[in-house]
């Protein structure tokens, strides 16, 4: 019993721990927005298909500043490099909905236990896109 509770106690204290360094990221990637001039942060800005108001909104939601797209692509067995690079458009989709997306902290917790392939369809808001990205053959090497 006192070991299970241990075990809580330290998952709340590394959740804690993981929340703080997000937020901390958020406050640079903010910063580092604004020492942008105006063409290099629209770029920004298109590359997650949101306005500068939707940025800053997606940066309040927990676990904003990692990216959960590419976390998500590799768990499904797709090279996430090479997806970003091949489809813009879906690959904008895909980030901005991972980046608008409500359920981080269970996607986090699904990616960083291994279990994300087999919950994900639960509450991904990218499930449909992700179904049709896995019924494709995978590139060898």
């Amino acid at each position: 019993m006192s070991g299970e509770l241990i075990g809580k106690v330290c998952n709340m204290w590394n959740s804690v721990a993981a929340y703080a360094s997000d937020r901390r990221r958020c406050a640079q990637i903010r910063r580092d927005l604004e020492s942008l001039g105006p063409h290099e942060r629209r770029r920004v800005f298109d590359e997650y298909d949101l306005t500068p108001e939707g940025f800053e909104q997606a940066l309040r939601i927990p676990y904003a500043s990692e990216d959960f797209s590419s976390r998500a692509l590799s768990a499904l067995g797709i090279d996430p490099e090479r997806f970003h690079r091949q489809h813009g458009v879906r690959s904008r989709a895909i980030r901005r909905a991972c980046t608008m997306c409500r359920a981080k902290v269970r996607c986090r917790q699904d990616l960083l236990a291994g279990s994300f392939v087999q919950n994900h369809r639960e509450y991904c808001p990218n499930r449909p896109d992700f179904a049709i990205l896995s019924s494709f053959p995978k590139p060898k090497g």
